[in-house]
């Protein structure tokens, strides 16, 4: 049997990612150690090799282990025709996925999110490939897609309230994508029908006091994703605060429906 070792370079390129660039597309100050992810504490460099994984089901909990060995001796398992030695190779031990934080891994109490899954977002391996294989959504698109996915999710749990109300600045500020770009981003999702938006209107002349909801964010499955063609988009309508106050109406805190629209009327009913 031909293997493959699956290493960073191949993820990089699984990515559509150079695993050799330096430049503004290069990735490899985020899993390289001491890099980006390694400092947040998300994962650390270790040389146990995860070799299989098994479920046991606890009083209806679904908990996962793995069982580790040291490279020297699962060094036959790893080798491939082209590969005749292992020099140095190490893989990224998840180390949210096995403790929330530091206390719980020093105590050796696992619940990480493979531990306690309802806390997670479930993001499709299909969600990856058709952003990667879309030029004008790519990473940045794929990443702030699963932003307002995990966002959506939570508010339904929570509230169960669908979608997700944020100004855009506020979204900036969170996502760390440029106000400009977060816009043009925004605009592409919905182009493909991975998203929906409000567009809630800006209002000329609104009183001291008085705040217009943000836009409404939903997100769609990729089932609904528009597969070869590309949706026309609504555009912000600017209104005065006459026409607003008289046809709309609709303040943040006031007891009314926080949307504009009845936003179940722009679900897609088949696609």
């Amino acid at each position: 049997m031909n293997e493959k070792i699956i290493n960073e370079d191949l993820l990089y390129m699984i990515c559509n990612t150079s695993p050799e660039s330096k430049g503004k597309d290069g990735v490899k100050y985020l899993t390289k150690q001491n890099g980006v992810l390694e400092k947040l504490g998300y994962i650390r460099k270790v040389k146990e090799y995860p070799l299989e994984f098994f479920y046991l089901d606890e009083h209806d909990d679904v908990v996962v282990d793995f069982y580790y060995q040291k490279p020297e001796s699962v060094e036959f398992i790893l080798k491939t025709e082209n590969d005749t030695h292992l020099p140095n190779l190490t893989v990224n031990y998840p180390v949210k996925a096995f403790h929330s934080c530091s206390e719980s891994e020093q105590d050796n109490y696992y619940n990480g999110y493979f531990y306690f899954s309802h806390y997670t977002t479930e993001i499709p391996l299909d969600v990856f490939i058709y952003c990667m294989s879309r030029k004008e959504i790519g990473k940045i698109g794929f990443y702030l897609y699963c932003i307002l996915k995990s966002k959506c999710d939570y508010f339904y749990a929570k509230t169960n309230r669908r979608g997700y109300i944020r100004a855009l600045d506020a979204l900036a500020g969170d996502t760390g994508i440029g106000k400009t770009t977060l816009s043009q981003m925004l605009k592409i999702l919905e182009k493909h029908n991975m998203i929906f938006n409000s567009h809630n209107h800006y209002v000329i002349g609104l009183p001291k006091g008085k705040k217009v909801p943000p836009n409404t964010y939903i997100t769609f499955d990729y089932k609904d994703f528009y597969k070869y063609e590309k949706k026309s988009v609504n555009t912000r309508k600017v209104v005065s605060y006459e026409f607003y106050d008289s046809n709309v109406g609709v303040y943040i805190n006031s007891n009314e429906e926080i949307s504009e629209e009845n936003i179940d009327l722009k679900m897609p009913i088949s696609l």
